[in-house]
């Protein structure tokens, strides 16, 4: 199967445009474990990862329903060896490390595990915080009061959808942008 999906590292921001989008051919983790006869342990357990480098992150077992994927290539192609070679699990809704590049092996697990970065202090959760980056104009760009203006950027919410963006000027009243 096929799906579109966008990567965001935890660490992009303005200056770290880290956040990418492709069309992934893999399965739900679910059917593969389905068409394996493996059952999901009962309870509220979580899926550690391990990649073929030793890299582990986790993620709540009921990331499986939304659905998480198991994905061998990226648009049309095999997956490239830094995008994960030979396969990957996407993890809709949180950022990229917990969609473990490499995958080796996956596990269910009873307790909460911390992974490679989360033991350092980086989120657990991991989720996908709304957020908006405008490409053009550039900052500090006088823009002509009164008229129209076309803004150009991206707006990404995670597995939520995009429904409204807003601008603001010299710290005046939001507007609402039109999304095209």
């Amino acid at each position: 199967k096929t799906k579109e999906h966008t990567i965001e590292c935890i660490s992009a921001g303005p200056l770290n445009f880290a956040i990418s989008n492709a069309i992934w051919t893999g399965l739900p983790i679910l059917e593969v474990l389905a068409a394996k006869g493996i059952a999901l342990p009962t309870g509220k357990g979580g899926i550690k990862f391990t990649s073929a480098d030793g890299y582990t992150t986790a993620i709540p077992q009921a990331d499986l329903a939304k659905p998480a994927w198991l994905v061998w290539q990226m648009n049309g192609q095999p997956l490239p060896p830094d995008h994960g070679f030979p396969v990957r699990a996407l993890v809709p809704g949180r950022y990229g490390m917990k969609s473990c590049k490499w995958l080796h092996e996956i596990e269910f697990r009873k307790a909460p595990y911390l992974g490679t970065w989360e033991s350092t202090g980086w989120s657990d959760e991991a989720v996908v915080k709304p957020n908006a980056l405008v490409w053009y104009p550039e900052a500090q760009a006088q823009i002509p009061a009164g008229k129209p203006f076309r803004f150009a950027g991206t707006a990404y919410a995670g597995s939520d959808p995009v429904t409204s963006v807003s601008i603001r000027f010299d710290g005046g009243d939001w507007q609402a942008a039109v999304l095209d």
